[in-house]
């Protein structure tokens, strides 16, 4: 199995030396069995560690580090590892991350969702953030809430989060190097200011020349990443003008202003049930 060719400057094990003796070299372009197996391994080399997440980014991303995802209640963010490297297609990280969820000590919610667009010249990587040592993944399945759970039901903004302690401040993240200085985030979650009616929005949807079946999957699901996915892609792209591609880019530019993603996770469950009564009418016909 060949390590990384990637410079990955960012990587740091932290504190894995203490829970692994040798945190493992990531694997360049693994398959899903060689991958597998390094994930199983885990349980084996971390006795103490009884449950992880899994995630995909890009080199330079440090989204395995940012409290908002991994809470530090629950999540031991300095130890988390980079699993392999060098992935240059959607397609092999979305298998490689989902052969990861489904081992048993996943503590994933749901099923893959890439947040980017990935390619030879931004490759991703594929990493795990342990829980912290000690918790079972029945206590944490007990007592975890996201971030942005306790925010709806406290009613309170980022800011006022930051003050109770929900998640760390911009100046300690700062100082343990898990923000830059000057640069700010900016986010990469759908923005879809679009107003229309909603049946009418899902007819241009359903014709908009997207593949059906791919398209009954993303909604069968329970939220909104399998869609976000199967559609980003065609929001990032820029088709030959008169292309069946430029069709569609097209049509899905209706549906959203945004590049990352169709739609908020919100407005996907209010449309699911009209989807399928619309799929099953078109069936009828």
């Amino acid at each position: 199995m060949a390590t990384c060719t990637t410079e990955m400057p960012e990587i740091d094990f932290g504190k894995v030396g203490s829970i692994l003796g040798v945190a493992p070299v990531p694997l360049s372009d693994p398959s899903v069995g060689d991958l597998v197996t390094l994930g199983e391994s885990l349980a084996a080399r971390c006795p103490n560690i009884k449950g992880w997440k899994f995630g995909v980014g890009s080199t330079k991303d440090l989204r395995r580090f940012d409290p908002v995802h991994y809470d530090p209640r629950w999540y031991d963010t300095a130890s988390s590892l980079v699993l392999a490297c060098d992935v240059v297609t959607n397609e092999k990280a979305s298998s490689l991350e989902q052969c990861l969820i489904d081992l048993d000590i996943s503590v994933n919610h749901n099923a893959s969702g890439l947040p980017c667009q990935y390619s030879a010249s931004s490759p991703a990587i594929i990493y795990a953030v342990p829980l912290n040592e000690g918790l079972s993944i029945a206590d944490f399945w007990a007592t975890h809430k996201s971030y942005y759970i306790e925010r709806q039901e406290l009613g309170i903004g980022k800011n006022k989060a930051r003050e109770l302690g929900i998640i760390r401040t911009l100046a300690q993240e700062r100082a343990m190097g898990l923000r830059d200085p000057v640069a700010v985030y900016i986010s990469d979650q759908p923005t879809t200011h679009v107003h229309m009616d909603d049946k009418k929005w899902l007819r241009i949807l359903l014709d908009s020349g997207l593949n059906l079946s791919a398209l009954d999957r993303a909604m069968e699901k329970s939220s909104n990443g399998r869609l976000n996915t199967l559609t980003s892609p065609i929001l990032k792209s820029t088709p030959q003008p008169g292309s069946t591609e430029a069709s569609l880019l097209k049509e899905l530019q209706k549906l959203t202003s945004g590049k990352s993603g169709l739609t908020s996770n919100e407005k996907f469950k209010r449309l699911k049930p009209m989807y399928w009564e619309m799929r099953k009418s078109a069936t009828r016909v």
